[in-house]
Order: structure tokens, then C-alpha cells, then sequence
């Protein structure tokens, strides 16, 4: 569930934190499907940020009502394919189709070169910071 309340500011919060849409956990389990997966996503304070998009991400968030366009930031752990998969799906999804350019890829330098897990198609759509830069 994945109610909101309105906090002391007025910035609309979600009442649970951290959402599970999947935990269908390692490589085995994802290609079976036998347990939805998905990633964590965060809401803090109003900034949701969502971690290791794996197969299904896009499909398991609309179920639970979460909105990619309210996504500040993607994470990656690392770029095992059950943690980022669904990468560019989200970051297509975050950006509107890339109309609206917006977010955060925060990923290893290792999941970053070449093709490998972020493409170079779906880059362009929000920042990319380098290894050691500050986010703000």
C-alpha cells in the first residue's frame, strides 16, 4: 500500500519510505518469474530515488501508483543484469520518452562504459555524474 500524507511544509510524502514492488532475488529467480521483481524505491522527505531497476521494474511501480516522472535519481549497486535490467526502460520512463530531461544516474564507473548497462541512447536523458563528483 501506498498511501501519501501531507507533512508540515506542505511536501507530499509517502507514508512507507522504502516500496518492495519485487524480491524475486538472484539471476534463477528473475528468469523464472516465479516472484515478482523489481527494485527498492524510496521516498524520502519527497524525493524518490529508486535502486536497481531489475526486469519488471516499470510494470510492478505502476501497479503500486509509483510514478517514474517523480523519480529524482536511479542507483545501481552494480550492473549484475538482476540489478539493472530495467535500467534504461526507467530512465525512458523517468524522462518522459526523453522530452523532458530530468534525474540522476548514480552508477559504478564499471556499469558506465560503453553500452554496458546505461546506453549511450538514453544518456542524454539526465545526468550522468563522474566518479567521485558531488550530486547535488
Amino acid at each position: 500500500m501506498n498511501s501519501v500524507r501531507t507533512t508540515q511544509n506542505g511536501v507530499r510524502s509517502s507514508e512507507h519510505p522504502v516500496t518492495f514492488p519485487g524480491t524475486a532475488g538472484a539471476r534463477i529467480a528473475l528468469a523464472s518469474q516465479l516472484l515478482d521483481s523489481g527494485e527498492l524505491w524510496f521516498n524520502l522527505g519527497g524525493i524518490e530515488i529508486l535502486l536497481d531497476p531489475a526486469s519488471g521494474t516499470l510494470v510492478q511501480s505502476t501497479k503500486r501508483k509509483l510514478k517514474a516522472t517523480n523519480l529524482k535519481a536511479i542507483a545501481l549497486s552494480h550492473d549484475h543484469l538482476d540489478h539493472s535490467c530495467d535500467v534504461n526502460v526507467m530512465i525512458v520512463a523517468m524522462t518522459e520518452g526523453g522530452f523532458h530531461r530530468r534525474g540522476t544516474l548514480l552508477a559504478p564507473s564499471a556499469t558506465r562504459h560503453d553500452d554496458h548497462v546505461a546506453l549511450h541512447c538514453a544518456r542524454p536523458f539526465l545526468d550522468v555524474p563522474k566518479e567521485g563528483e558531488t550530486v547535488g
